[in-house]
């Protein structure tokens, strides 16, 4: 804020006292404005950013083995609880898969991830700390290399794959089939 200049000044003090004064009056006047306000503000304090205090926070201890009995009402009403997490509920393994449309890279990362016997092998952890076989990263990486080195015609063949297979699910088809996703 310090640092004022006559220049900043000139304009709203020289049209009110332009009719009173002449124009030499004017200049001393406005940095002598100038001046003092410069002294003022620099003898003002530094302003301080302050932040409101953080709450303490309140651990939740766990009740001994021996606690079954319920904490008396006074004690519950001020101690917090412990945030829960929300957990999914359990899939059904008897629900019917939801049909999913495919199209043409997908269909290919799908029959490519299962008949390439680099891709297909899963990734193990050796005894000796190593693992074996391809992160998925890895296999995805390798998927999309070989997608973009397909002929067009190659990659026309999928698409092909993936109209006929998204035109033979119904509107509302409750399951999609192996069948149905490896062809």
């Amino acid at each position: 804020m310090s640092g004022f200049t006559v220049e900043a000044f000139r304009p709203v003090l020289a049209t009110s006292l332009s009719s009173l004064v002449d124009t030499e009056s004017v200049d001393t006047l406005l940095n002598s404005v100038c001046d003092s306000l410069s002294t003022f503000m620099a003898q003002l304090p530094a302003p301080v950013k302050t932040r409101a205090p953080r709450k303490p926070r309140q651990v939740v201890e766990a009740p001994a083995a021996s606690e079954t009995a319920p904490a008396p009402a006074a004690e519950t009403e001020t101690a917090t609880t412990k945030k829960t997490r929300k957990h999914r509920t359990p899939r059904d393994p008897n629900a019917p898969v939801k049909a999913k449309k495919y199209n043409a890279y997908n269909m290919f990362v799908q029959h490519t991830m299962r008949n390439h016997p680099d891709l297909s092998a899963k990734r193990v952890k050796n005894e000796d700390g190593t693992t074996t076989g391809l992160s998925s990263t890895d296999k995805m990486r390798r998927c999309s290399t070989e997608w973009r080195e397909l002929s067009a015609e190659a990659k026309e063949s999928w698409k092909e794959k993936a109209k006929a297979h998204n035109d033979a699910l119904p509107a509302d088809a409750p399951a999609a089939t192996e069948e149905q996703v490896s062809a």
